[in-house]
């Protein structure tokens, strides 16, 4: 498994799952930002769980430390996955780019 974290085909797909958390957690944010019809109301953002919560009276913005490492732990392990299916993917198609590190033995 070792020789497959190590390829370029894991890197990209690691890369590409972890972007896509960020970019949805962005855009949850992003989401968030009052109407103006309740200027006390607070709303909850963050993609799978709650990141933070957003509003008040003074619009103040607080994250929520067990949604960060929900977050984090579960946006971790599925990038880890993504990236071992893709790294798969490429070995068993022979189309491995491989870490450009050769071995001999």
């Amino acid at each position: 498994m070792y020789d497959l974290i190590q390829t370029k085909a894991f890197a990209v797909g690691f890369s590409c799952a972890l972007s896509l958390f960020v970019i949805a957690n962005i855009y949850s944010y992003y989401q968030v930002v009052p109407s103006g019809d309740c200027s006390h109301c607070y709303e909850e953002f963050g993609v799978p769980f709650d990141l933070g919560v957003y509003g008040g009276g003074v619009t103040e913005t607080n994250l929520l430390l067990f949604g960060f490492i929900a977050d984090f732990f579960i946006a971790g392990m599925l990038s880890f996955l993504l990236g071992l299916g893709v790294s798969q993917f490429f070995k068993s198609r022979g189309k491995d780019s491989g870490s450009g590190v050769e071995t001999t033995a």
